[in-house]
């Protein structure tokens, strides 16, 4: 339904409940607001094509002659962030 402000549905005096009745049955017509990133954890975080969140491992950017090459090589490869995180950090990447 689009907004008409001539029909009677649109009358002044209860405009608050027929606003409520719009918004009930008709509730892909109301705008909702934006979801907001958290910055940090988007410059942390990747999705991936099924929505999964992927994390990089850490230990990874100094002191590096102490540790294996075969073991720096796993740490420079990105890992599915953990299951249980998975849906908070999917609200703080949501787009």
């Amino acid at each position: 339904m689009i907004y008409n402000p001539d029909s009677e549905i649109f009358s002044a005096r209860d405009w608050p409940c027929r606003l409520l009745v719009l918004i009930c049955k008709f509730p892909g017509n109301i705008a909702m607001p934006k979801l907001k990133t958290h910055k940090g954890a988007s410059k942390r975080f990747k999705k991936t094509g099924t929505g999964k969140v992927v994390r990089q491992h850490a230990f990874a950017r100094h002191i590096l002659t102490s540790k294996s090459r075969k073991r720096k090589n796993k740490l420079h490869t990105s890992v599915v962030a953990d299951p249980s995180d998975q849906r908070k950090l999917k609200r703080m990447i949501p787009y």
